[in-house]
């Protein structure tokens, strides 16, 4: 019962709050309206302390196994929401090549760590908006979409885990460097 309340709660959770930001965002009209509205998703799971994967993974020095857990539970709540909210048509980000999705979830690991990590919430409501509008690929939306699309295959699988692939690189790749700059200027202030 701990594990399910300290880890799959909160990832479901989470999950379920990005697939509602999808929702709300293949139903605005207007696609900047619409990209700016989605950060309600991560504006929730911030404040609510859900566990999102790709909040999280810019964090590591090597990976744990609680975070295959989050997305595994991420991807089942960002599922629940894809069928409550179905939509209609083709799935065009399926379109793009496995190196292509990779490289696009790479921008939005970039974005996400530095939603999570900048210092108040207005963060989210720069990075949420600049990962859409540029096309870049988060794995728990792309979960909320493959749902609502109803698009789920093998090959749609292998191509969200290389959407998380993606995510997780951005995310330590950025993470690592500012993480690491930071403790350097603490350790020169420290020596002054």
């Amino acid at each position: 019962m701990k594990f399910f309340m300290d880890k799959l709660l909160p990832g479901i959770t989470a999950g379920l709050l990005i697939g509602f930001a999808g929702a709300i965002y293949e139903r605005v009209d207007n696609h900047y309206i619409g990209a700016v509205l989605f950060a309600i998703g991560l504006i929730a799971v911030l404040e609510y302390k859900c566990e999102l994967f790709t909040g999280q993974v810019g964090y590591l020095t090597k990976w744990k196994p609680h975070l295959t857990t989050i997305l595994a539970a991420n991807v089942f709540g960002a599922w629940i929401m894809g069928m409550i909210f179905p939509m209609a048509g083709e799935l065009a980000r399926l379109d793009k090549t496995l190196p292509e999705a990779f490289v696009a979830a790479f921008g939005c690991g970039i974005l996400m760590f530095l939603a999570v990590n900048g210092a108040g919430r207005v963060w989210p409501l720069l990075c949420v908006p600049a990962f859409i509008l540029a096309g870049f690929e988060h794995s728990i939306a792309d979960a909320f979409y493959l749902s609502s699309h109803r698009a789920w295959s093998t090959e749609s699988f292998v191509w969200l885990l290389a959407v998380a692939a993606g995510n997780a690189a951005g995310a330590l790749t950025i993470g690592t460097l500012i993480l690491q700059h930071k403790k350097n200027r603490e350790k020169s202030a420290a020596n002054q």
